[in-house]
């Protein structure tokens, strides 16, 4: 497959725009109020990760390399291997400055293997994961394709409803929460759908899609009562702060996340089509890797820095505009002045793409 899609860009931008708002709510919170307000906006986001993880299965399909060393290869440098750095960056920081306990080597290779701090990373560790899957599911009929998405799609389903329940029966001590959040087959799903539609509906106009277009109207208020829903039951969790009991361990939000999905790969072709938000977005969509990679956990520890001891510590939504603010500012100008100044020389320019610079 040659050449980019501007839609999928558009959606990607959309996607990671999601993700910050996500990691920006719900973090500190005063009031019933705020944790209501914080509850909508965090559930309207849940549905970026989701798009990253069905453009990846969708791509996926496309790449014409033959040996599965070298596919695994290209994933490790693009995709591992930024995480792995910036992890070891993250840990020398935090360490130094005292944010987190002491520097103990003995840590390092967990964090490295599991990719478990910054905790999003581990996202990376799931999708390197399903890779391997991918590049012998690619070969597959059609129909074996579309099969594998469904039972990924199911497995999935299960997966989330067995954590919905351990999060809300403290007593259900044989289902451990954590072992279930953290675990690929929480996304799979998501990710061999992507690789489904890309050789069934390759255009996002046929099958699923094309009821959605048609229905537009009806999918929308399915997703919308989905999200109020997922909204309510964080925020009866919000107190217990179970790991991802705020994100997308809920069959409501997992519902709301797969019809969302399809209604913002629409948006974006209508975007497209358009020539609407056409610069923003393609240029979130550049960026969006990185802005992944740093924004957590540098940009809270900026904010906090920034903040502290002014009026802005107790006001909740211009201090969360701030963050969401310096989340896309802080790597989108970092990885700009980088690629000034070394444009032109070939061994940074490496080691820009190392850590994940868009170079």
């Amino acid at each position: 497959m040659s050449g980019r899609i501007r839609s999928f860009d558009l959606a990607r931008g959309l996607a990671i725009l999601c993700v910050v708002v996500m990691h920006n709510t719900l973090v500190e919170t005063y009031t019933p109020t705020a944790i209501w307000v914080g509850s909508l906006l965090h559930n309207m986001g849940t549905v970026g990760v989701p798009i990253f993880f069905f453009l990846a299965g969708y791509f996926s399909a496309f790449d014409e390399q033959q040996s599965l060393w070298i596919f695994m290869w290209r994933k490790v440098i693009r995709v591992l291997m930024p995480a792995w750095l910036w992890t070891i960056a993250f840990w020398i920081l935090l360490g130094l400055t005292g944010t987190e306990r002491d520097l103990d080597p003995r840590e390092l290779p967990s964090r490295l293997l599991w990719l478990s701090n910054p905790s999003q990373y581990y996202y990376v560790f799931v999708l390197m994961s399903l890779y391997p899957v991918s590049y012998w599911a690619r070969r597959l009929p059609l129909r074996i394709c579309g099969r594998l998405a469904l039972s990924m799609l199911t497995i999935n389903m299960v997966v989330i409803a067995a954590y919905e329940v351990a999060i809300w029966c403290a007593e259900a001590r044989g289902l451990p929460a954590d072992p279930l959040y953290r675990n690929p087959l929480a996304w799979a799903g998501f990710f061999f759908y992507g690789l489904y539609v890309a050789h069934a509906d390759r255009t996002l106009s046929d099958g699923v899609f094309g009821w959605i277009s048609r229905y537009r109207a009806t999918a929308t208020l399915a997703a919308a009562l989905l999200w109020m829903l997922s909204s309510a039951e964080t925020y009866v969790l919000f107190p217990r702060q179970a790991p991802g009991g705020q994100d997308y361990f809920k069959l409501a939000s997992f519902g709301y996340a797969l019809i969302a999905l399809h209604l913002v790969l629409l948006a974006a072709r209508w975007l497209d089509q358009h020539e609407l938000f056409i610069r923003p977005l393609t240029l979130l969509a550049e960026y969006a890797f990185f802005i992944y990679l740093i924004h957590l956990p540098l940009v809270p520890k900026i904010v906090t820095a920034l903040t502290d001891r002014t009026i802005l510590a107790t006001m909740l939504l211009p201090k969360m505009l701030l963050s969401i603010t310096l989340c896309l500012a802080i790597p989108i100008l970092s990885a700009f002045l980088f690629r000034l100044a070394f444009s032109h020389l070939a061994m940074p320019r490496k080691i820009g793409r190392a850590f994940g610079v868009p170079i």
